[in-house]
């Protein structure tokens, strides 16, 4: 064997371990991240979901939420363990089934990384392939995402894998690759359904290079392209019914079966029409229950302002999530790539590449943004980042990097590993709210999104009072808290919370505090610690008096509001006469009405309206110690006095100090009380003691009613389904349907009773 014989093998046997290596240390972290993460909010869903299709199949609307494969790919692992436990799979942090269900959505992190690697291999060589690989494995939201029993990795996966055999067929067509891009096509748009829009990329690429390839009459070419792209379309239908087990039936071609305008339109459509009658129905149902819920979406939030729809929002999304000097390689790629095409140094290979991934992004990037209106997070573009990695590789191509030396090959590569490292290192473990140096990082991510960008349910089990720095008592403000003085800890949420004199932007009092330099600690992006000391306050007030920004007064108000909540009068008096009559006549009021509940023989009338001054301004905390600490015993005698106390602790946070005086009060199982204490149980978890409630609650209803909320008693459902019950119990809704987590958990006992007898 010669010397370059040799060479080559030990170069080929270097790229096969480095890759190795690179997955290897991509699963290791995602593990890792299974482990630690909590819950995010809809992993429930998607395990219930998945439970559902093996017990039942796709009756339950449930089991719509998305394709069936990344569904079913949560019980990969965690079917048959335990069935119970898993009912109650969201229960705290590090669940082992939750651990097991998030584990089956590994495997599609690794087609992938694998797909990512073997495509910029192929197109810009071994550096290339490795440069994109190591962009992929030490991604902190690709890992992020990779840890969670959620679609978005998977559809991530699959797509990449349809595009890749699109890719490979473009450079040499042949029937059977026409087959498997269709298959591979299915198998994407039954992981989830946005995959649907890369459909005019299977169209058009296939067909236009039938076309090219195919040397004969005009008439010819159409047709071989119309044959090819109908292969793929049957290719792709059969995929789609194997996914559903061959089951199901076709979908419905009448416009009146569905909800939502887009799959109304799409019926209507004679040519969409015809294509829609040869797929399975729980795939349109799905897709018809999905445009409904975008139809319905609220106004989304981005860099300080809300709006129905922002058309730079996963612009932004892309550019503020990704590490920064990624964003900054992936940009000099794209412009180098255009350059070199156009003094003509480009290659077929490249070319091709840039092709798909741009238009099948530039499809994303203008239905999600342009058309779409829930805009929540980056795990809706999850595709997108793979491609940026491949087009990021291309780099390799340029001269500057085409050095022969492997010391200078060895220490780039290494320079690329150690800044992905120190991305990594950052916010871990906090990795799907991770936020890169141009956004501010995890403490400023509130300050651009506050969707699942920032907080997709995974901080709710964080105890606020630790958080403090210095190690002082940290108290939490709940939403619609007041100023006031201490170590206050506060959710992203709370903190872009809809400005009510102009609902086009945020507002709460506490970021005025940003001005000096606040907040001053945080937890992942989901939890902001500031402290409000009346220094800072004044500070604050100096800064936007020398800058002209306070000159609506509101900072000037809460500050006077904290000192009247503090005691100290002087300094209210003080900042009151600061203030026009439009803003502190309300505080006049709100001090008078605090100077008649003052008096030991003060009415019930005059403490009631102290506490609801207190209320008007947020201070839910003082507006329950009026009432609470009040010396008069006239005042507990009250009839009123249970339901305003009851409701002035619960807006205050205080759910279970709530909960425990209304379950001491006479009036505990009537009318409004009532109602109060089964949402109070509801929010503590004790759903069992919620029904309760309501089926003793005489006054909540009709007869009929009653004997409804009795009979979903002998359910033993599991959360999510006591949730939606209870809420429409409570808004006067009919139950309709038994929950899905019930139907489930009697099948399962039935046949947990037979296996027994």
């Amino acid at each position: 064997m010669g010397y370059r014989s040799i060479r080559d093998a030990l170069r080929v046997r270097a790229t096969t371990i480095g890759a190795i290596v690179l997955l290897l240390s991509y699963t290791a972290l995602a593990l890792t991240q299974m482990w630690m993460v909590d819950e995010t909010t809809d992993e429930h869903k998607y395990a219930l979901a998945g439970r559902l299709i093996l017990a039942e199949g796709w009756e339950d609307p449930s089991t719509l939420l998305q394709g069936p494969i990344g569904i079913l790919a949560n019980q990969l692992f965690a079917h048959g363990r335990d069935v119970d436990a898993g009912l109650r799979l969201w229960h705290g942090p590090r669940d082992p089934a939750l651990f097991y269900g998030r584990l089956g959505l590994l495997p599609f992190g690794w087609l992938c990384g694998c797909v990512v690697f073997a495509w910029a291999r192929r197109a810009f060589g071994t550096r290339g392939g490795l440069l994109a690989l190591g962009l992929f494995a030490l991604n902190p939201i690709i890992i992020g995402y990779s840890a969670l029993q959620a679609v978005d990795i998977a559809h991530a996966g699959t797509l990449l894998f349809a595009l890749y055999l699109l890719w490979r067929f473009a450079e040499r067509p042949t029937w059977i690759g026409a087959a498997l891009v269709g298959a591979a096509l299915g198998l994407s748009i039954a992981t989830k359904y946005l995959a649907l829009l890369a459909l005019p990329v299977f169209v058009l690429v296939p067909a236009w290079r039938s076309i090219v390839t195919t040397r004969s009459t005009k008439a010819i070419q159409l047709a071989k392209a119309a044959l090819v792209v109908a292969v793929i379309g049957v290719s792709a239908c059969v995929t789609l019914h194997a996914t559903y087990g061959f089951g199901v039936d076709f979908a419905s071609v009448d416009a009146t079966d569905y909800q939502s305008d887009t799959v109304r339109r799409a019926v209507s459509n004679p040519i969409t029409r015809s294509a829609i009658a040869w797929v399975p129905a729980p795939l349109i149902q799905g897709v018809d229950f999905q445009s409904a819920v975008d139809s319905r979406a609220p106004a989304s939030y981005l860099n300080g302002s809300f709006a129905r729809r922002h058309a730079t929002f996963y612009l932004w999304t892309l550019a503020l999530k990704t590490p920064d000097w990624v964003v900054a390689l992936v940009v000099v790629a794209l412009v180098g790539g255009a350059l070199r095409e156009v003094r003509g140094h480009g290659s077929p290979r490249t070319r091709s590449t840039a092709l798909i991934l741009l238009s099948t992004a530039g499809i994303y990037g203008v239905y999600l943004s342009a058309v779409a209106t829930l805009q929540t997070g980056i795990r809706y573009v999850m595709p997108l980042l793979p491609m940026m990695f491949i087009l990021a590789a291309s780099v390799v191509r340029w001269r500057v990097w085409r050095t022969r030396s492997s010391s200078v090959q060895a220490w780039t590569f290494a320079a690329f590993v150690a800044l992905s490292v120190a991305e990594l290192r950052a916010p871990w473990p906090h990795l799907i709210s991770y936020y890169n140096h141009a956004a501010g990082g995890l403490a400023h991510g509130y300050e651009h999104f506050r969707s699942s960008n920032t907080d997709w349910g995974q901080y709710r089990n964080v105890d606020p009072t630790t958080l403090c720095p210095d190690g002082h008592a940290t108290r939490e403000l709940v939403a619609l808290s007041g100023p006031r003085f201490g170590c206050l800890a506060v959710t992203s949420a709370h903190l872009t919370a809809v400005d009510p004199e102009d609902r086009r932007r945020t507002y709460h009092w506490i970021r005025t505090l940003e001005r000096v330099g606040q907040p001053v600690a945080h937890f992942g992006a989901g939890w902001l610690v500031f402290h409000s000391t009346p220094a800072a306050w004044e500070a604050a007030l100096r800064v936007e008096t020398d800058t002209g920004r306070g000159t609506d007064g509101r900072t000037r108000r809460a500050l006077a509001i904290a000192y009247l909540a503090a005691g100290d009068a002087a300094a209210f008096r003080t900042h009151r006469r600061a203030l026009d009559d439009e803003l502190g006549r309300p505080l006049d009021e709100l001090a008078a009405r605090v100077a008649l509940a003052r008096p030991i023989d003060a009415s019930y009338e005059a403490v009631q309206g102290a506490s609801r001054a207190w209320k008007r301004v947020g201070r839910h905390d003082l507006a329950a110690s009026v009432l609470r600490d009040h010396p008069n015993p006239a005042i507990r005698a009250h009839p009123g006095f249970p339901l305003a106390l009851g409701r002035a602790l619960a807006f205050a946070g205080q759910l279970e100090d709530s909960a425990a005086f209304l379950e001491r009060s006479p009036s505990r199982r009537r009318g409004r009380t009532a109602r109060l204490l089964a949402e109070l149980y509801v929010r503590l978890d004790r759903f069992e003691l919620a029904y309760a409630v309501l089926r003793e609650a005489a006054p909540l209803g009709s007869e009929a009613e009653r004997e409804r909320i009795a009979a979903r008693l002998d359910h033993r459902a599991a959360e999510a389904a006591y949730v939606a019950n209870i809420r429409a119990v409570l808004g006067g809704v009919d139950f309709g349907a038994p929950p899905a987590v019930a139907r489930e958990h009697e099948s399962v006992e039935a046949r947990n009773d037979g296996s027994n007898r």
